[in-house]
């Protein structure tokens, strides 16, 4: 609610950064394996990656695809590329790299999850009003929708082996 994502040591307990560069709350925060990156979205609309320095975090990019609350996101299975989800009915597909959206997909409602498919040809999505979708990402098309829920669809997981 501070508009501040706090890094912290996962075995001392030490804090190790803060991120600040966010107007709004931040609503999400998902780590690169491989890279010391992070990103954060947040209710300002945007999506950041920030990078390591020896003195702390940096934003490489802020990404501003999304005009509403952003809601989530996940990394592609190649490590790559990411996915972002927004209340604005929108959902994009963005070059971890370059910080280029590749893909900007309106849906018909705002989305509160999203959600890659292990073989990364797939995205799902979680509606706020109890729909989870399937996404080709190739042709950039709902290949499949799901109801049956209540309620808002907070999150998806996928079994690892698909």
């Amino acid at each position: 609610m501070d508009k501040v994502a706090v890094l912290y040591d996962r075995c001392t307990g030490e804090e190790i950064g803060n991120l600040i560069g966010h107007s709004e709350k931040v609503t999400s925060v998902l780590f690169h394996p491989k890279q010391g990156a992070v990103l954060t979205g947040s209710a300002d609309n945007t999506v950041r990656l920030w990078t390591g320095t020896s003195v702390g975090y940096d934003t490489s990019y802020d990404i501003r695809t999304h005009t509403g609350e952003v809601t989530g996101a996940d990394l592609h299975s190649s490590r790559d590329y990411f996915v972002s989800s927004s209340l604005d009915e929108t959902w994009g597909f963005h070059d971890l790299h370059t910080g280029s959206t590749l893909l900007h997909l309106r849906n018909d409602k705002a989305l509160a999850c999203i959600q890659f498919h292990p073989d990364g040809l797939l995205v799902g999505t979680g509606t706020s009003d109890a729909m989870i979708q399937m996404w080709d990402v190739k042709k950039g098309e709902n290949v499949v929708s799901f109801s049956g829920h209540e309620g808002r669809e907070n999150s998806i997981s996928f079994s690892e082996n698909g």
